[in-house]
């Protein structure tokens, strides 16, 4: 189903268990359009999602988040973080390197507690990979921001960084 206020490009599909007993996605937003760090050196928004309220209702509901783009061929410090709700970066990849021309998240959120999550992520570019584990206390029985933001610390150049893709897929806990 496409969601109110979601471009062509951004669709939510929606599910239904398939096997009792078994967890199975009931969502995924997936946004596949281009969207590059601005012609400055501060920190940009590149993809957001608004998760719905009480979607990480039962302990073990999870996001799994996959994101990944291109990077300019520089030497420029390159970072692109994920942050849930008011938290600072829950993931993130960072790049200096001129050979480093990709780069790849995928990271899970899930719920551990009222109001608490724990991140299990892997970061990645071109040659060189990082593992992230984090707790979080987000208030959770609202909406969260899910945002992907970029950023060219060193020189004001336009779409040195570049996220291409974005899925966010709920998998509720299983019983």
């Amino acid at each position: 189903m496409l969601l109110p206020g979601i471009a062509a490009a951004q669709t939510v599909i929606g599910g239904a268990p398939g096997n009792l007993g078994r967890a199975t996605t009931l969502f995924s937003y997936q946004d596949a359009t281009g969207t590059g760090n601005g012609a400055d050196t501060t920190e940009d928004t590149l993809k957001s999602f608004t998760v719905p309220a009480a979607t990480l209702l039962s302990v073990g509901d999870r996001l799994h988040v996959t994101a990944g783009g291109t990077l300019a061929a520089s030497t420029d410090t390159k970072i692109i973080r994920l942050k849930l709700g008011s938290s600072g970066s829950v993931c993130g990849v960072q790049s200096t390197t001129v050979g480093q021309t990709s780069w790849a998240m995928i990271c899970d959120i899930i719920k551990t507690d009222v109001n608490k999550q724990t991140i299990s992520g892997l970061t990645m570019n071109t040659n060189a990979a990082a593992g992230t584990n984090n707790t979080l206390t987000q208030t959770d029985t609202g909406t969260l921001a899910l945002v992907i933001t970029g950023q060219n610390s060193t020189n004001s150049v336009a779409n040195s960084l570049v996220i291409r893709n974005m899925i966010v897929d709920y998998i509720p806990a299983g019983p």
